[in-house]
């Protein structure tokens, strides 16, 4: 399961770092329009952009008391002047990035990212740039924008990939495989991303992009290569894939102790459950958890840990809830605990915990899901008319 961080329903959000110390700085502090030395021969007087240093500052100032309608207005208002193109190019950019914050605040997106690449084309393009350049391209759907930038984030500024969280840089990676022009540029992205040592939530290796590392070094007979990639290889599940899929025979017989399936099955078990214990108020770390020992068959503990966790949570209140992200993840307690009670045989108990967990949609994040797996609990039961019923509320 993967999470979503996208900003449609929520709050702009302010400036930080080094883009929020540009604005406090100031534009006017950088350069100034009585900046430039007059040469005395000139012929012609070089053009008068007062004016438009005063929007920008405008634009700035209202940036800074978040009335982003008003910065807009202003930095439109500068950029349409002629005047605009005799500015300093680090003035321009700056002018740029105003404009990509105040779309931002406005929640739009599309404009938001305009400007961000614009400005990311600058000689004064940093990595905040082109974080912002990355985040705006993911949140209209523009992956292979999104991908380009990232790459470009990993390659020139490594640690400014802290900025975008990990789901976020999972989730570009995904999206690109969707267009099968992009295959390069994906492959490119995510050996950027191996590089310099990319972790997945919580610290956990993103196997499944190594696997694809592992088979284009194997497809350019580099067993060396593909070698030191599986050694970041950790699930299981990732395993099992490359031991049946005859591309990775080569690779299979020259490291036989790197596919160990069941070693690395309990190797998952033990490193979420170190997770787990180390974030108590997470039930996502739980959930995980959970995910490992359903692989390992541990049936019972999958049962005992949810009833721990929804008895914590139903001692947590709706200002204190006793984990900080039930929203997103309790739901999957209940769909976890519902499949180690099928594979303990109690059929009927795991059924009605999927038709609790399906009840909780209205206060979930997730509004399919739980319907779906309770739609196919019904479906293999022989009971298709509670399937359909269960299908009629799904938008």
């Amino acid at each position: 399961m993967i999470e979503t961080t996208r900003p449609h329903a929520g709050p702009a959000r302010r400036p930080v770092g080094a883009i929020a110390l540009t604005l406090a700085l100031g534009l006017l502090a950088c350069v100034s329009p009585h900046s430039r030395a007059v040469t005395p021969n000139a012929i012609t007087a070089p053009p008068d952009t007062s004016a438009v240093y005063e929007a920008l500052e405008r634009g700035r100032q209202a940036l800074l008391a978040d009335k982003y309608e008003d910065a807009s207005k202003a930095v439109d208002e500068a950029l349409k002047k002629p005047e605009f193109v005799a500015l300093p190019k680090s003035a321009q950019y700056r002018a740029f990035l105003f404009a990509a914050i105040a779309a931002q605040g406005r929640k739009d997106y599309l404009g938001a990212h305009e400007f961000a690449s614009i400005a990311s084309d600058y000689p004064d393009a940093n990595g905040d740039i082109w974080v912002m350049r990355t985040r705006y391209a993911y949140w209209v759907d523009n992956y292979a924008d999104a991908g380009a930038s990232l790459t470009t984030v990993a390659k020139q500024w490594p640690k400014s990939l802290s900025e975008l969280t990990p789901e976020t840089v999972m989730h570009i990676v995904y999206n690109l495989r969707d267009d099968r022009k992009l295959g390069a540029e994906r492959l490119e992205l995510i050996k950027s991303l191996f590089e310099v040592r990319f972790t997945s939530d919580w610290g956990m290796q993103p196997s499944g992009f190594w696997r694809e590392l592992a088979l284009d070094a194997l497809e350019h007979h580099d067993t060396k290569r593909a070698a030191a990639v599986l050694a970041r290889v950790t699930a299981a599940r990732t395993l099992i894939n490359m031991r049946t899929d005859r591309r990775f025979d080569a690779l299979v017989q020259a490291e036989p102790k790197a596919f160990d399936v069941a070693a690395a099955a309990q190797g998952e078990c033990k490193g979420w459950k170190r997770v787990m214990d180390a974030n108590p108020r997470k039930l996502g770390p739980i959930v995980q958890y959970m995910y490992a020992l359903l692989a390992v068959g541990n049936y019972q503990e999958i049962v005992t840990l949810a009833d721990r966790a929804l008895a914590k949570q139903a001692k947590g209140t709706r200002d204190k809830p006793a984990f900080d992200d039930e929203e997103d993840q309790l739901n999957w307690i209940h769909d976890l605990k519902s499949q180690g009670l099928r594979g303990l045989g109690r059929w009927d108990d795991a059924l009605a915990v999927q038709v609790k967990a399906h009840e909780m949609r209205e206060t979930s994040s997730d509004k399919v899901s739980q319907a779906i797996n309770l739609d196919f609990t019904y479906t293999v039961r022989n009971e298709p008319a509670e399937a359909l019923k269960t299908l009629e509320n799904v938008d």
